[in-house]
């Protein structure tokens, strides 16, 4: 066997592996990625026109649910205050019924809305505290300084002394 020659390499033999140029897949493979492309300049304003679009999209959908539960409240209260004003004026009213008393998902209504009104009152409570502790904690400094009229500066200079606000 020490006289053995080695196989001769062939060129049909790279085109059968690889292709038509004689290069094998591995060596394309990376010749692909060494030459990927570049972001286009155009992806940052895409993706920031998706974001702003989609927030846009839910502050419509918040918009309409705020609409429909401020329809819904206002006929509720509108009920109530109906009921009220008939049992003030004496009629026999018939309060389970108008108001829904045994229908579940009537009862659901008036217990979304009693929360969603308790949580407005907290809501508006708390930003009165915050005004009033705002207001108390206020220092009186608020107020401008009084100027006085410019007198001259006791130096030698001669310069004109004054206190005045610079804004």
């Amino acid at each position: 066997m020490a006289g053995a020659a080695l196989p001769q390499h062939s060129p049909q033999f790279d085109r059968r592996i690889g292709g038509d140029d004689g290069t094998l897949p591995v060596v394309k493979a990376a010749a692909n990625v060494r030459t990927a492309k570049e972001w286009n300049p155009a992806t940052f304003y895409i993706f920031f026109f998706l974001f702003v679009g989609s927030m846009a999209i839910q502050m419509i959908t918040l918009k309409k649910d705020f609409n429909t539960f401020m329809r819904q409240s206002e006929v509720k209260i509108g009920l109530l205050k109906e009921v009220v004003e008939r049992i003030q004026k004496g009629e026999t009213v018939d309060v389970e019924r108008i108001l829904g008393t045994g229908d579940p998902r009537q009862e659901a209504e008036w217990e979304a809305v009693l929360r969603e009104i308790q949580r407005d009152e907290t809501s508006r409570a708390s930003k009165r505290q915050e005004k009033t502790a705002a207001a108390a904690t206020a220092p009186a400094s608020d107020k401008p300084a009084p100027t006085t009229p410019a007198t001259p500066d006791s130096s030698s200079t001669g310069k004109v002394a004054s206190i005045t606000s610079f804004y």
